[in-house]
C-alpha cells in the first residue's frame, strides 16, 4: 500500500505539523444530484479510476454550463460544456477527499457530492513540506519497480491524476523517459522503444513503436500536437543524438547532431550507454529538448557543457540549422557568447526559454547544484538569478518557472522537488520515492 505524508509549515509556530497516512484505502463514491430551473436532470458516476468521474446534464435548451468542483468553499477545478446534452469528465481532483460539484447555467443549476478514492500506486510515497507552491500540481514520472507512468500531486502531496503506462523500472535506461503535455493530454516515452499519448480520461490517443534507435531522457510536444523525440545512435565510435519529429504517428522530419558537429577525442566519464553502445564514446549526451515557440528548440548537451538552439520546425527551409551555441565550461564546441557575469554551468540538464526570453537550466555543477536563469545579449551572456540546493545532484534534474516568478527545481539524485519564490527563498518541497527505482528526473508544474 502506498503511503503519503504531508507536512504543513505554520509561520506562527516553531515547528511543523505532520500527518501520517493521509490517504487511507478509500473508495470513490457519489451522491444524488439536485437540479433546479432549466436543468432537466444531472448525475455523476464513478469510473475505474478513483480520481475521475463521468458526469452528465440535460438542459431544456442549448446552454453553456460552468462546472465547478469545491473542497469546502474552495474551488479546485473548473470546466465548461455547451449544448443540450452535456457530458463532462471531472478530473485533476485530490485523492481521498470529500468534494462537492456545481453545474450552473443562466437559467438553472445542478449540484451534488462526491468522494475521491485512494490512488493505487504501489510503493510510491510522497512527502511534502511548506506552503506557497505557485502552481496547481506537480507532475513527475512514476518510476517504481512495479509500475511506470505519470503522476500529478498537489501542494499537500495528494495525488490528483495518474496513469500507469508500463511495467516496473529500476534502471535509468528503462521505465519512463521524458514526458510533456500535449493539446489533448499527456505523452511519455517508455523503455526507450515506445511513446504513448493519453487523454485525461486515460484513453490512449497515440502510440509510436518500432523505433530502431533508443529513445532517451526527454521528448517535447508543440501546440499542434507534433512530437519531438530524443534518440541516440553510434557513428564512427561516438554516441551522438538526434531528434525525430512525428505528426500523428508519422515521422515527418529528423535531425542528427552528426550533420552539424564533428566529434573528436573523449567526452566526460558517463557510463549511461556502456551496455547499449559498448566501447563508444558518449560525446554529446543530449538530455533535454524544449521547444521555444518560434520553430526552434533548445538542446542540452551534458557531455559538452553546451546548449544548442536548433531550427526544428519540419516546415522550415532551414530545418536543422544551429542558430547559436552557448558553452558553460570546457567543451569541444565553440560558444557564440562571452560571459559578462556568472560562473557558467557544468553537466547541466533541462535547458529551456521562459516567456521573457531568458534561459533556464539545472546546473548540476562539479560539487554544488542550482537552478539557473541566464540573460542573452547579442554576443554576451550573464547570470540573472540562481537558487542553490543544499546538495550535489550529479544525476539529471530540472528547473521550471512558476506562476509567481519563482522556480521549481528538481534534484533527481535525492528525488526532491523544491519551490523557490522570487527572492530565492525555499517555500515548499516534496520528496518522491519508490524504494528501488530509476531517477525522478524532473517535476513539472501543472496549471490546470
Amino acid at each position: 500500500m502506498r503511503t503519503l505524508r504531508f507536512f504543513l509549515w505554520m509561520p506562527a509556530l516553531a515547528g511543523c505539523v505532520a500527518t501520517e497516512d493521509a490517504a487511507p484505502g478509500q473508495d470513490a463514491s457519489v451522491s444524488d444530484a439536485e437540479v433546479s430551473g432549466a436543468v432537466v436532470d444531472a448525475a455523476c458516476e464513478t469510473t475505474e479510476n478513483p480520481l475521475r468521474f463521468d458526469c452528465s446534464l440535460t438542459t431544456e435548451a442549448p446552454a453553456e454550463v460552468a462546472w465547478t468542483v469545491y473542497e469546502g468553499s474552495t474551488p479546485v477545478r473548473t470546466f465548461t460544456s455547451e449544448g443540450t446534452h452535456h457530458a463532462q469528465l471531472l478530473w485533476g481532483l485530490p485523492e481521498a477527499t470529500d468534494l462537492t460539484w456545481e453545474a450552473s447555467t443562466s437559467a438553472g443549476a445542478a449540484s451534488g457530492g462526491l468522494s475521491t478514492g485512494s490512488a493505487d500506486l504501489g510503493a510510491l510515497s510522497i512527502a511534502t513540506f511548506g506552503v506557497g507552491l505557485a502552481t496547481d500540481a506537480v507532475m513527475v514520472p512514476l518510476q517504481c519497480d512495479d509500475a511506470t507512468g505519470l503522476v500529478a500531486f498537489d501542494e499537500a502531496g495528494r495525488v490528483t491524476w495518474y496513469e500507469v503506462l508500463g511495467g516496473g523500472s529500476v534502471d535509468a535506461r528503462g521505465g519512463l523517459q521524458g514526458f510533456d503535455r500535449t493539446p489533448d493530454g499527456f505523452v511519455a516515452g517508455i523503455d526507450g522503444a515506445e511513446v504513448v499519448e493519453v487523454a485525461p480520461d486515460g484513453t490512449v490517443l497515440r502510440t509510436i513503436t518500432g523505433l530502431s534507435d533508443p529513445l532517451h531522457h526527454d521528448l517535447a510536444a508543440d501546440e499542434d500536437g507534433r512530437l519531438y523525440l530524443l534518440e541516440a545512435f553510434e557513428e564512427d565510435g561516438y554516441v551522438l543524438d538526434g531528434v525525430r519529429v512525428f505528426e500523428g504517428e508519422e515521422e515527418v522530419a529528423s535531425f542528427a547532431l552528426s550533420t552539424v558537429v564533428t566529434p573528436s577525442g573523449g567526452a566526460g566519464e558517463d557510463r549511461y550507454w556502456a551496455q547499449t553502445f559498448p566501447g563508444a564514446t558518449d560525446w554529446s549526451h543530449t538530455n533535454s529538448v524544449e521547444l521555444v515557440g518560434d520553430g526552434t528548440a533548445l538542446l542540452s548537451l551534458k557531455a559538452q557543457n553546451a546548449l544548442l538552439m536548433v531550427v526544428l520546425d519540419p516546415d522550415a527551409g532551414d530545418f536543422g540549422e544551429v542558430v547559436w551555441t552557448l558553452t558553460g565550461a570546457d567543451s569541444q564546441l565553440a560558444s557564440d557568447f562571452d560571459w559578462s557575469d556568472g560562473g557558467g554551468f557544468y553537466g547541466q540538464h533541462h535547458a529551456s526559454v521562459d516567456d521573457e526570453g531568458q534561459l533556464l537550466l539545472f546546473d548540476n555543477g562539479a560539487s554544488r547544484s542550482r537552478g539557473l536563469v541566464l540573460g542573452l545579449g547579442e554576443d554576451s551572456v550573464s547570470e540573472v538569478h540562481s537558487v542553490a540546493l543544499g546538495e550535489h545532484c550529479p544525476t539529471q534534474g530540472a528547473a521550471y518557472p512558476l506562476d509567481d516568478g519563482g522556480l521549481l527545481v528538481t534534484c533527481a539524485t535525492s528525488g526532491t522537488v523544491v519551490a523557490f519564490d522570487t527572492a530565492g527563498t525555499e517555500v515548499w518541497s516534496a520528496t518522491v520515492d519508490c524504494g528501488t527505482q530509476a531517477p525522478l528526473a524532473r517535476g513539472m508544474p501543472m496549471t490546470w
